[in-house]
């Protein structure tokens, strides 16, 4: 393998935020030229020990491979282990004139987890956000996507307005927040009380409600009325989404457990909502396309 095929496959890493997996094995394996690599990962993000297997592919000419898909398999907190294979091919199909013009690779390690965890991942190719669903597996084996697209009416830095952000002030470290958030990342925030005071709370999106999810330095998800109380949010912000929880309340069945709006729901809420409760939404399974809208994808 001469120097341009050695660094165009460990760019191939670095650009799935895998370079760390880059090491001697996988590397005894390319030059052995072997045609097939299925090379093995047990990464740690976030204080979670993951594992997987990237999956490469020589090329036809030359010792360069490329690294189409990667798995990934997690525990949840309440002990259930998710699996997901995500795709990110890159190289340009027979008679694609404009293969120069193809979209960069979309799944990362880190954005692979946070979507493996349950929070929302922002596609800027395709201008929508992804959030597994849980209650849907596909045949290939990998659970299907809510999608959610521009017209859904979600935007990231309204909704983050409606917030007591100690650095609002400060566009740069705003911004930095923001594409945090669009990579599913669970980020750490200060915010300001009603007294003043600047406090660590960490937060994620919340694409249904159209908030964000309030946790303390605990990782313990805040009340709405507690952060109302230390006013961590807008009164507008605050109204509306006591609206929304409030007619959640009211369709819940006494003998049910609540279920947090947008989080974790029912195969019968996922239903209702792909019946056109507001448009801009889709399910699938399919990572790398943009989908038809309001329709249920079975492929992959």
């Amino acid at each position: 393998m001469n120097n341009e095929d050695f660094e165009f496959n460990q760019r191939q890493f670095k650009a799935t935020g895998m370079l760390e997996h880059f090491n001697s094995g996988v590397i005894e394996k390319m030059g052995q030229a072997e045609p097939r690599i299925r090379h093995e990962i047990n990464p740690s993000i976030d204080g979670e020990q993951v594992k997987g297997a990237v999956y490469l592919n020589k090329a036809k000419d030359g010792d360069r491979y490329f690294l189409n898909k990667f798995d990934m398999e997690k525990t949840r907190p309440n002990g259930t282990t998710v699996k997901q294979t995500f795709y990110n091919n890159n190289r340009p199909k027979a008679g694609d004139e404009n293969s120069s013009q193809r979209p960069p690779q979309q799944w990362t390690q880190k954005r692979a987890f946070n979507f493996l965890s349950g929070r929302p991942v922002y596609d800027k190719n395709n201008n929508e956000w992804n959030k597994i669903n849980l209650n849907k597996k596909l045949k290939n084996g990998n659970y299907a996507s809510d999608r959610f697209d521009k017209n859904y009416g979600f935007d990231l830095q309204k909704t983050m307005s409606g917030y007591s952000y100690a650095d609002a002030g400060d566009k740069q470290r705003m911004d930095q927040l923001a594409e945090g958030f669009e990579r599913g990342n669970l980020q750490k925030v200060k915010l300001v009380g009603n007294d003043g005071k600047k406090e660590d709370y960490y937060q994620s999106v919340s694409i249904r409600t159209g908030s964000m999810k309030v946790y303390d330095k605990d990782k313990k998800e805040v009340p709405l009325e507690q952060q109302v109380e230390k006013g961590l949010i807008t009164k507008d912000l605050s109204e509306k989404l006591k609206e929304i929880y409030g007619k959640k309340q009211a369709q819940k069945p006494e003998n049910k457990p609540e279920v947090p709006l947008g989080e974790n729901n029912s195969q019968k809420n996922e239903n209702k909502h792909q019946q056109g409760q507001k448009p801009g939404a889709t399910l699938t399974g399919k990572e790398d396309k943009p989908p038809a809208k309001h329709k249920t994808s079975q492929k992959h």
